[in-house]
């Protein structure tokens, strides 16, 4: 009796335990954390700036779902680096989720923690722009949005290094030369002359070729006063002169032919406003439109694909050639006038011969 006692014990811990195995939760894994290391540093001029106790914070997101949506086209990620005044809109249209958030510490490293998986893609972008002082000027400076493959760094273990390439934004002033044409088309205008200058007491001075002002009645035929031309785009750009804090006017002095300059291409109304608070650098103004900056020297492909903002110029109204009579009705016409004057011609003779005829009989 005992040993049965014993023996059905015995089988209920072992049913126990059976039934406690099968029934026990599975517990997940984790998903092997990858370490990505970032090294930031910013070089104006092949000088590297010093940053020490400068803290930039820099996003991770996740971004796999948009690179295979662009995975056919080859050129997509290398457009997506040159966005970096723009990348914010991209990441809130596309609905990117945010996987780690990071600042740099006083040697410009930091340290991002994601999931690691061959089908993941990341995109590291800098939240917002650096402003440095160099030689007296004030830049600012951003990294060039990152696209980072896992299955790229697979092979190379779990740490991976990214170096940061920063560039540099200038604020530069531009527009575009378009005319409309009869037919209310555009059409960007090259060659179009502009010139630059700021109101002092009521009069005009003119931006120079070496950077002063001057004053004259007839900036464009002036040699000392700079002349900004439109290229094959339209595109009208001043390089190289830093302008103070102040209003400006843009003025067109010559146009192509058939064009009118408008009155408001002679006061193109350009505003560069201070530094803000916290050294923060406004984006210039043209006609109350905010413009970009460039990167490096170039600006970003979205300004240069809608070409805005614009100036525009009416093109002259041509006048209406007198319709003259297509050739076979000219031919026909004259046929026409000549057999006239050939029926009048014989009325005239018949009637002189009759009449001649009757003085003849008297």
């Amino acid at each position: 009796m005992i040993k049965k006692i014993v023996i059905f014990l015995m089988s209920l811990c072992l049913f126990g335990m059976i039934g406690y195995q099968i029934n026990r939760p599975v517990v997940a894994q984790s998903p092997v954390t990858a370490e990505i290391t970032l090294q930031h540093q910013v070089v104006i001029a092949d000088l590297t700036v010093n940053q020490s106790n400068q803290r930039t914070r820099f996003d991770l997101y996740d971004m796999s779902q948009l690179a295979a949506k662009h995975r056919q086209e080859d050129n997509y990620f290398q457009t997506l680096k040159t966005q970096s005044q723009t990348i914010q809109t991209v990441i809130q249209s596309e609905h990117l989720v945010l996987v780690d958030s990071q600042e740099t510490n006083d040697s410009g490293q930091l340290v991002f923690h994601a999931p690691q998986a061959a089908d993941r893609t990341y995109l590291i972008v800098q939240r917002q722009p650096e402003y440095l002082t160099q030689n007296g000027q004030i830049y600012q400076a951003l990294a060039d949005p990152t696209v980072m493959k896992m299955s790229d760094y697979l092979g190379v273990g779990q740490q991976s290094t990214i170096q940061t390439k920063a560039t540099i934004l200038k604020r530069q002033p531009y527009f575009f030369k378009y005319g409309r044409t009869q037919n209310q088309g555009e059409k960007p205008l090259s060659g179009v002359i502009f010139v630059l200058y700021q109101m002092r007491q009521g009069k005009k001075y003119y931006l120079t070729q070496s950077g002063d002002w001057c004053v004259t009645h007839t900036p464009k035929q002036e040699q000392r006063v700079k002349k900004i031309l439109s290229d094959n785009q339209g595109l009208v750009m001043l390089h190289d002169i830093q302008l103070p804090a102040g209003q400006y006017f843009f003025e067109e002095v010559q146009t192509q032919p058939n064009y009118l300059i408008s009155q408001a291409a002679r006061a193109i109304a350009l505003d560069v406003p201070d530094l803000g608070d916290g050294h923060v650098l406004p984006a210039m103004r043209l006609n109350g439109t905010s413009l970009l900056q460039t990167a490096a020297g170039q600006l970003p492909n979205s300004v240069m694909a809608t070409a805005q903002p614009r100036v525009m110029n009416e093109q002259k109204h041509q006048p209406t050639p007198t319709q003259l009579p297509e050739t076979g009705q000219a031919k026909a016409m004259m046929s026409l006038i000549g057999l006239v004057i050939l029926v009048i011609s014989m009325l005239l003779c018949a009637g002189l011969y009759k009449k001649r005829g009757i003085n003849h009989e008297k």
